[in-house]
């Protein structure tokens, strides 16, 4: 087990725009435990351009050119919660992790509103009903599923079970693994000496989309 916080700094003269990361060990859909779809609310939650991270830091504070969260909850075993954040030009990567860090520790102090577990569960059923249009998707999904052990029941009742994740779930999740401990924290920057290149226009997409 990850006992300690781990850190990664990297620097290269062919980044040209500083970003900070931070993942979480987590349970996949495979520990059925009731902790994955609690998790991809969370994530929908925190991403996206309604969601809290993007608000916080990119819209009201300015310290972001993007930010969002994401969970890749389709694997064997364990797998990772994540959240990330690129600054403004000419921004402090240290400000900006502490920034985040606040929302961070907001969440786990304030909780999640009903509200926004309804608005980014409305998120991911509404994808997965468009999703429905591509074939080659829904192929996707499905033997994605069936290769980490789901039944087709699981995997098509899917919304069904987003749908039925409550404030109080979402709560647990987020106290369970958004732990420092168990996670690893990589920020990547330019080359001493290197000026960072202009950001390119502010995301509204969420990065790393829940299932």
């Amino acid at each position: 087990p990850q006992l300690a916080e781990r850190r990664v700094l990297f620097y290269d003269a062919r980044v040209r725009q500083a970003t900070f990361s931070r993942n979480y060990l987590a349970p996949s859909m495979t520990a059925r435990d009731g902790v994955a779809p609690a998790l991809s609310v969370l994530s929908a939650m925190l991403s996206g351009g309604t969601g809290r991270f993007y608000q916080s830091l990119v819209v009201e504070q300015g310290i972001a050119a993007g930010a969002g969260a994401g969970y890749g909850g389709g694997t064997l075993d364990a797998t990772t919660f994540g959240v990330w954040a690129t600054p403004r030009r000419g921004g402090d990567i240290a400000a900006l992790e502490r920034a985040v860090d606040a929302e961070l520790d907001k969440l786990l102090r304030d909780g999640v509103t009903e509200e926004e577990v309804t608005r980014a569960k409305g998120n991911i059923t509404s994808g997965l009903i468009f999703a429905r249009d591509n074939v080659m998707g829904l192929a996707r999904r499905v033997g994605n599923g069936l290769s980490i052990g789901q039944s087709i029941e699981e995997i098509t009742n899917w919304s069904q079970v987003i749908e039925g994740v409550t404030v109080a779930q979402v709560n647990a999740a987020a106290k369970q693994v958004l732990d420092r401990r168990r996670s690893v924290t990589g920020i990547m920057q330019p080359a001493p000496g290197q000026p960072a290149a202009a950001p390119a226009r502010p995301a509204t997409a969420q990065q790393g989309a829940a299932l």
